[in-house]
């Protein structure tokens, strides 16, 4: 599975490379962006996006969250490697995107002298819609609604310890699990 989102992601890099036009002069080219929701439930997320010419752009996201809701007992890594296609001038206007996504959570819960720990491997892949406006014509304050659905294709470990000391183990591979995303990215372009 990482295999194939390594080559998907690189031909998605190659393939935006290649149809990108050399017309950037309009318009910012870079844009960098903050998760300020996020911090309502303990996760800390920036992204960075390039355009790659006039219709194209690259976008890297990541952000970690140390306790998630703050009284969860589960951390939370995620990352995400989108191209966009821009309707009208890169980083600014309605886009499609498609990403190559990895998640890594873990956790333990303690329940009646037995703690269950767990960690959790999530790559998957996403695709997007969206609209990006920038206050400004060459740059500036943006707000970036967009909706999309994601898929995660998992394999979890579990493990519980008593407080003897005796553990067991087991990986756990469940179906592929997806969902509709939806969120209000705002920031700065350049």
């Amino acid at each position: 599975m990482k295999r194939a989102l390594l080559i998907l992601s690189i031909l998605l890099l190659t393939s935006a490379a290649a149809m990108a036009e050399d017309d950037t002069s309009s318009g910012p080219t870079h844009a960098v962006s903050v998760n300020l929701f996020g911090v309502l439930v303990n996760y800390y997320g920036a992204g960075y996006e390039a355009a790659l010419g006039k219709n194209f752009s690259l976008r890297a996201e990541a952000g970690v969250s140390p306790n998630l809701i703050w009284a969860t007992g589960f951390g939370l890594f995620t990352s995400k490697i989108e191209a966009r296609y821009y309707f009208g001038h890169a980083v600014s206007g309605f886009y499609l995107g498609a990403a190559g996504i990895y998640n890594a959570a873990w956790g333990s819960i303690t329940s009646s002298g037995i703690t269950d720990t767990f960690s959790a491997s999530l790559p998957g892949l996403g695709a997007y819609f969206g609209g990006k406006w920038v206050l400004g014509k060459n740059g500036g304050f943006f707000l970036e609604p967009y909706v999309g659905y994601e898929a995660y294709f998992s394999s979890i470990s579990v493990t519980a310890k008593d407080s003897f000391g005796n553990s067991a183990s087991t990986n756990v591979t469940p179906p592929t699990i997806g969902g509709f995303v939806y969120g209000l990215g705002m920031g700065w372009a350049f």
